[in-house]
């Protein structure tokens, strides 16, 4: 599964977080927590670093 880091100004978080959001709607993008991704991230065998 392919991941991202984006960097970008402090002030354009809003508007980024927007597009982001508006062109995921037809993939059924959705806000998840940290602890859902742990779970997620456990189910795959990934190593959490610095944990284990």
């Amino acid at each position: 599964e392919l991941g991202w880091e984006l960097y970008h100004k402090r002030q354009d978080t809003a508007a980024l977080y927007a597009a982001i959001m508006e062109a995921g709607q037809e993939f059924g993008i959705d806000n998840f927590g940290a602890y859902a991704m742990n779970s997620l991230r456990l189910e795959k065998a990934f190593r959490g670093w610095g944990a284990e």
